[in-house]
């Protein structure tokens, strides 16, 4: 099953009927499977890793599968994640794709989970998502039991230029008897919430949203949180934590400063980036006022890198 997202990219290239289309998006339960399976995590990112992460909770997983499917057949179903590298986590260098993490567990011997990448500058469309396919690619075949995967890319993507978004994709064929889901893989999912939304669709995929979609479609509405993240690394290698209950930022929202507190590590530095990631000046001190007096008003985000190296960024309102 080597490869399905290169038939994939052809099928969107040359605009060819890759197979039948399943417009009809549902939840798919699996007979017999525990409602909440709780495993532990297994993120092995390294202290020279960023993990790009959108999910609130990485160890719980439900019995339900957001996904087109039909009766007795097989159909290819890509779920995505769209990373905003700059105004999300403060990169704002070239960054390497490491591996993906991915949660799951097999429903049959049809049991591999296939992973793509695009980069690109603009919005999340199949259009753009197409003319920035990259050439990376991982699989995984995962066992009867939920596990939390490291995967490992079988053939390299080419590092993510400056400006550029991600969206990594991955891919299960899925089988059901028109009630539950039979085969392939129950990616993992939980409603404990996200940071940024899942999707459902990718170039060339048989599960497409109402059949004249140009874009895949955004699952916030089922309220299901797909746990996949991505870890890499960049020319300033650091780990970069979103929404960590490790530092506090107050009063939020702000007028003429904020307090930042980090717990058990120190304040090395601050930094406060707009909504486009770009980066303005502020004073702060070491006891960690920040002075945002000059800030207009609007939305903006602090990057505290501790005395470890650790990075952890905040939303903040100044009024």
């Amino acid at each position: 099953m080597k490869k399905i997202f290169t038939l994939l990219s052809i099928a969107a290239l040359t605009s060819a009927t890759f197979a039948q289309e399943f417009n009809e998006i549902k939840v798919l339960k699996a007979q017999g499977l525990n409602e909440t399976t709780v495993i532990a995590s297994d993120n092995n990112a390294t202290a020279q890793d960023y993990s790009l992460i959108q999910y609130k909770d990485g160890t719980t997983f439900e019995n339900s599968l957001i996904s087109c499917s039909g009766a007795g057949q097989t159909v290819q179903n890509t779920w995505s994640r769209f990373f905003d590298l700059k105004a999300e986590f403060g990169i704002d260098s070239e960054f390497t794709v490491k591996s993906v993490t991915v949660g799951g567990r097999a429903m049959s011997t049809n049991n591999t989970i296939e992973v793509a990448f695009s980069q690109f500058a603009g919005a999340y469309t199949f259009a753009n998502i197409t003319a920035g396919m990259g050439s990376g690619y991982a699989s995984h075949a995962f066992p009867t039991a939920f596990e939390l995967a490291e995967i490992q890319l079988e053939d390299p993507q080419e590092a993510i230029k400056v400006g550029n978004k991600l969206a990594v994709a991955i891919s299960s064929e899925l089988e059901s008897d028109g009630t539950y889901l039979t085969g392939g893989v129950m990616v993992g999912n939980n409603k404990k919430g996200e940071t940024k939304p899942s999707y459902l669709g990718w170039p060339g995929s048989q599960c497409v949203s109402g059949g004249t979609s140009t874009a895949p479609t955004n699952l916030t509405s089922y309220g299901s949180a797909y746990v996949f993240h991505v870890t890499g690394s960049t020319a300033s290698l650091g780990t970069v934590e979103l929404g960590s209950n490790k530092l506090a930022v107050y009063p939020n929202p702000a007028t003429t400063e904020v307090n930042v507190q980090l717990k058990d590590t120190k304040v090395a530095n601050v930094e406060v980036a707009d909504v486009t990631g770009r980066v303005i000046p502020v004073k702060f001190s070491k006891e960690g006022k920040v002075d945002t007096s000059k800030l207009s008003a609007g939305v903006y985000f602090l990057r505290v890198k501790d005395d470890k190296g650790v990075t952890r960024i905040q939303k903040f309102i100044k009024k």
